[in-house]
Parts: C-alpha cells; sequence; structure tokens
C-alpha cells in the first residue's frame, strides 16, 4: 500500500479536479485513509488492497447516502480509491473511552440504531442479493473454534473440547441478510453534532443480521457491561433477529458472541506476546486493537458471562475462569 502523499494528492486531482491543499494522517500513515484538506473542507481518501473492495465500499455507500443511513457521503471513487466526506468528531472508541456509564450506554443505544438503520436500508433495496455470502463455509468454522486452541496455547492451557457440527447446525446462515460484518465500534464515528457514522464498508456482506450485533458487542472496546448490557440485548436483540424468537436470539448471541470475543482475545494475546502492555491512548488513537490488560479481562468477563448463557458453550465458563488467571498483568 502506497504512503506517498504526492500519489494521494495525484489521485485527488484526478477524483475531483482539484489538487489538496495539505493531507495530513488522524491514524497514522500505515492506515488505509488519509486527509485531504481544500481550504477549511476536508475529506478521507481511502485506498483499498483490492480494487473489488473499493468498488464494494463505493456501492454500499452511495446506496445508503441516498437513503439518508448514518454513513458518510461517497465523493468519488476509481479503482482501489474512494474519497468520502469527513463526517468529523471523534471515532466511537475514543468517545466511549471518554464518557462516563450513563453515556456509555447512550452511544452504544445510539450506534446500534445506526447500524440497524443501515442493514435494513441496504437489504429493502435489494443489496442482500448482490453481495457474497460471508461465513458458510466449515474452513470458516474451524478457524473460529480454532482461536480456543490459540488462546490456549499462549497462556499454556488445555483447550476444551468443541462440538463443531452442534455448532455449526447453531450459526449456519438461516435468514440471508446485508450485514457490515466489520462492525467494531472503531469503525463509528461520533460526529461533532453528537450523532454517530458507520465508517469502512470494505468487508460488507450477507449473513445473519445479529452478527453485526456481536460484533460490536462483543469488541474489547465496548464497556457496557451489567444492566447495562441486559438493556442493550433487551433492547436491539430481537429488532436485529427478526423473526427469531427470543430465546433462540440470545442463545445465538451468546455463542456466537463466545467465539468472535476469542478472535478479539486471540488479537490481544498475539500481539501482546511477551512484550509489555501496549499504551492505551495509543491503541485509541491509531485505532489498534486493545493490547492491554484492562481490555483483555473486559473480554474475559464477558466471554464468561456469555458461555454461561449459551447451550453449547456453557462446559466452557471453567476453561475461561483459567484464561483471565492466566493472563499476566504486566
Amino acid at each position: 500500500m502506497a504512503r506517498d502523499l504526492e500519489e494521494f494528492a495525484a489521485i485527488c486531482q484526478q477524483l475531483v479536479g482539484h489538487t489538496p491543499d495539505r493531507i495530513d494522517a488522524p491514524g497514522g500513515k500505515s492506515r488505509d485513509s488519509l486527509r485531504a484538506w481544500f481550504g477549511e473542507q476536508s475529506m478521507y481518501i481511502t485506498q483499498r488492497k483490492h480494487a473489488q473492495r473499493a468498488r464494494l465500499e463505493a456501492l454500499v455507500l452511495r446506496l445508503l447516502n441516498e437513503k439518508q443511513a448514518p454513513v458518510p457521503k461517497l465523493i468519488a471513487w476509481r479503482d482501489h480509491w474512494i474519497l468520502q466526506q469527513d463526517v468529523g468528531g471523534q471515532r466511537l472508541t475514543e468517545a466511549l473511552d471518554a464518557a462516563n456509564k450513563a453515556q456509555q450506554y447512550q452511544l452504544m443505544n445510539d450506534a446500534l440504531a445506526g447500524l440497524l438503520q443501515c442493514q435494513q436500508v441496504a437489504h429493502a433495496s435489494g443489496l442482500s442479493s448482490e453481495l457474497v455470502q460471508l461465513g458458510t463455509g466449515r474452513p470458516w468454522f474451524d478457524k473460529l473454534f480454532a482461536r480456543r486452541e490459540s488462546v490456549s496455547d499462549a497462556l499454556n492451557l488445555s483447550a476444551p473440547s468443541v462440538l463443531a457440527d452442534e455448532l455449526v447446525t447453531r450459526l449456519r446462515l438461516r435468514e440471508p441478510r446485508f450485514v457490515k460484518w466489520d462492525a467494531r465500534p472503531g469503525n463509528a464515528v461520533l460526529n461533532t453534532s453528537g450523532a454517530v457514522r458507520w465508517i469502512d464498508w470494505e468487508h460488507a456482506g450477507v449473513r445473519n443480521a445479529l452478527d453485526d450485533l456481536v460484533w460490536c458487542l462483543a469488541d474489547e472496546y465496548n464497556p457496557v457491561t451489567g444492566d447495562d448490557e441486559a438493556r442493550l440485548l433487551a433492547q436491539w436483540v430481537l429488532a436485529f433477529a427478526e423473526d427469531w424468537d427470543l430465546v433462540e436470539a440470545m442463545d445465538y448471541l451468546h455463542t456466537y458472541g463466545v467465539l468472535h470475543g476469542l478472535v478479539r482475545l486471540d488479537y490481544i494475546l498475539r500481539y501482546k506476546a511477551d512484550e509489555d502492555w501496549w499504551d492505551h491512548q495509543r491503541c485509541l488513537a491509531l485505532d489498534k486493537v486493545g493490547v492491554t490488560y484492562e481490555h483483555a479481562m473486559q473480554v474475559c468477563a464477558r466471554l464468561r458471562r456469555w458461555a454461561a448463557a449459551s447451550t453449547l458453550l456453557s462446559d466452557w465458563e471453567p476453561w475461561l475462569i483459567q484464561v483471565s488467571e492466566a493472563i499476566p498483568e504486566q
């Protein structure tokens, strides 16, 4: 991925007919997106690794823009490049970190409302029939199940057994629906007017609509726990699940939530390895995986709660206690 600012400036010229006055990198120059300034107006120019990813993102943004869903405005697109509105403000992860408990609940609630709106608008527009189905093959499931082994190896623990066939049946694609897929809080922005906007749509596809709820709530940057977590689930599980009954939808969320939460924990432990924990503020500022002891513990606590509520993963709870106890504080 090129990081030559002159190349980014030249692409801006091609896309909108103007060379930016300056380009900066709020998330660091290693990110896919840089910010281009035209006088006092700023836009984000994004280079995707594959042209088809940029095309997908442009397609989604254009459709969601037309229906006034909470996403940035698409300004231009060509080949690997996307030019889109700078919605201003800060990433949702940073806003959550600075908020009190009540504000954190409201921010997550607003984010989920916007995410559901995007899903519903895209599906109603027929986009679900045009996109690739995600998470359908057995290799995808096997890779997901293998995270328990990776986490165990990192901590010198024995991995629990897995009811693979039953889990595949439980998590199968049931009702194809548009999903953002990479619905992490880090891919949402709280703009200057206090509204949450969802960014980075290159991974959109089709699967169970509940999956986006799982991705958002299971992330290490989601600070909502306890009664507030229960309130979010009561508010949103059936809204995302549509025609599922509550018992079925909750069990799906808790089951897939444990497996996806282990993906996040595996990333945390892999990046830490035998080194020190990362700086919390740097992780936030650069939208990095939350490689901190506090984030690891937050994920572990959520996994224990959700495993206890899952019909297929309740026997993982003792192992998850071992996991949390084995993670070093330093």
